[in-house]
């Protein structure tokens, strides 16, 4: 499993989605091989593909920007583990 805190590098599936749930979103199926994350209402949804693992560093950033948290939360989460 590769990690990194700069994002030239991909992050796990498995991992994003555990930050996810940190953040308080909660897993939705869209069909067409996709996942959904969605929190309270008004905040933007997060769109993963199911069958692109690891994440890419550019998808990564989208779901943060779409969290609207830095990515240095996602950095200090993986520096967990």
């Amino acid at each position: 499993m590769k990690q990194t805190t700069d994002y030239g590098e991909d992050v796990s599936l498995e991992m994003l989605r555990a930050f996810l749930i940190r953040k308080g979103y909660r897993f939705r199926l869209v069909s067409g091989g996709h996942e959904q994350w969605t929190a309270r209402e008004g905040m933007r949804p997060v769109v993963l593909s199911r069958l692109t693992d690891p994440v890419p560093p550019f998808i990564i950033m989208q779901a943060l920007r779409a969290i609207g948290v830095p990515r240095e939360d996602l950095e200090d989460y993986l520096s967990g583990y």
